[in-house]
């Protein structure tokens, strides 16, 4: 880590090097590139933590459904919960058809 004399040394090099009217300019462009760098490194956490939370979604929704998730990827247990939730509207669908057809 560099002391505060090192700076004062590099900060004085950099005034003779670059000029007092271009260290401003420097800092703003170096300022800017870190917060870009900083901007393209955050997105690459967020789908570690969206996969996790559809994961916990998927079970939940597997749970509710009564499908079985032992064993299986998250494609075979999505597709699994599309068939259950196809049957539970089929029978709904059934029931209402009983339903409807014993009242009239």
């Amino acid at each position: 880590m560099l002391g505060g004399l090192e700076i004062l040394i590099v900060f004085f090099i950099a005034l003779l090097l670059f000029g007092p009217k271009k260290i401003p300019e420097i800092a703003r462009t170096l300022g800017e590139a870190v917060r870009e760098f900083k901007k393209a490194s955050t997105p690459l956490a967020t789908p570690a933590i969206k996969r996790s939370s559809d994961q916990e979604l998927l079970l939940k929704v597997a749970k509710e459904l009564g499908v079985e998730v032992e064993g299986k990827s998250g494609d075979e247990v999505a597709k699994a919960i599309i068939e259950a939730a196809r049957r539970r509207q089929e029978l709904k669908a059934g029931r209402n058809v009983c339903s409807t057809s014993k009242v009239s």
